[in-house]
C-alpha cells in the first residue's frame, strides 16, 4: 500500500508540474489527494503494526 501511495503521489507531482494553470481540475486534484491519503495512511499503519509498534 505504501508503494501504491508513493506512485500515486509521484504521478500527482508530475501532473502538477506538467499541466498549465488553465488545464488543472480541482476535482481531479482532490480525488488524487484523497486516494493517496488513504493508501499512505493505511500503508503506514500496517507497516507499524507489522514491525511490532501497536498504535
Amino acid at each position: 500500500m505504501l508503494a501504491v501511495g508513493l506512485v500515486i503521489t509521484a504521478s500527482f507531482f508530475i501532473y502538477e508540474a506538467t499541466s498549465s494553470r488553465k488545464n488543472r481540475s480541482l476535482a481531479k486534484e482532490l480525488v488524487i489527494g484523497a486516494v493517496t491519503f488513504v493508501f499512505l495512511g493505511f500503508g503506514s499503519l500496517f507497516l507499524l503494526l507489522s514491525s511490532g509498534v501497536y498504535v
